[in-house]
C-alpha cells in the first residue's frame, strides 16, 4: 500500500524543518497525539545527513481478522534521515520498525519552497509479508499512518502560529 501526502505551511523551507528536528517539538507532538511515552532517541547529524530518531507507543483500531497479527498498542521507532538544504530543498528519507508487527514502512520526505511558504511532501511504502491477509493488513496500518499523518500536521500548523 503506498500513500501521499502534500502538507503546506506558511513560512519557509528552514523553519519547518527546524521544528521537524526540535526536540521540544517532538516531545510536544507527542503528548498531543497521546503516544506517549515518546522519547526522542537520536536528533544529530550522522554523516552527510540530519538523523532524527524517536520511539512512540501508539494505539491503532484492530478489527477481528488482523488481532492474530496486530495488537493495539505497539511500540514504534521512527528514523527520519534528512538532506542537507540544496537550492532551498530538503530531500530525505524515514523509516519505521514497528516491534512484534510483520509490517514494514518506509518512505520519503520532501520540504520544497512555494510561493509564500513550503510543503511537506511525504510518501510511504506500507508492506506485509502475510500471505492471504497481508492487503488488509497494509490497509489497516495505513488508516493508522493517515490519522498519525494529520494529527502531526495540524500540531506543526499550532506549533509555528504559537512561535510566530
Amino acid at each position: 500500500m503506498d500513500l501521499h501526502r502534500v502538507d503546506r505551511y506558511d513560512t519557509d523551507v528552514e523553519t519547518v524543518f527546524a521544528m521537524l528536528s526540535d526536540e521540544t517539538f517532538l516531545k510536544g507532538k507527542f503528548a498531543a497525539l497521546d503516544h506517549a511515552p515518546g522519547q526522542v532517541l537520536e536528533l544529530d547529524e550522522v554523516g552527510s545527513v540530519f538523523r532524527i530518531k524517536t520511539q512512540r507507543v501508539v494505539e491503532i483500531d484492530v478489527p477481528g481478522f488482523a488481532r492474530k497479527f496486530l495488537t493495539p498498542t505497539n511500540t514504534l521507532v521512527q528514523t527520519d534521515d534528512w538532506g542537507e538544504n540544496i537550492n532551498g530543498v530538503r530531500v530525505g528519507t524515514w523509516t519505521i520498525d514497528a516491534k512484534n508487527v510483520p509490517v514494514t514502512i518506509t518512505g520519503t520526505i520532501r520540504l520544497a519552497p512555494v510561493d509564500a511558504g513550503c510543503t511537506n511532501t511525504i510518501d510511504a511504502h506500507i508492506k506485509s509479508s502475510i500471505p492471504l491477509v497481508g492487503g488488509k493488513i497494509e490497509g489497516v496500518v495505513g488508516k493508522g499512518t493517515e490519522k498519525t499523518m494529520e494529527g502531526e500536521y495540524a500540531f506543526g500548523v499550532e506549533w509555528l502560529a504559537r512561535q510566530a
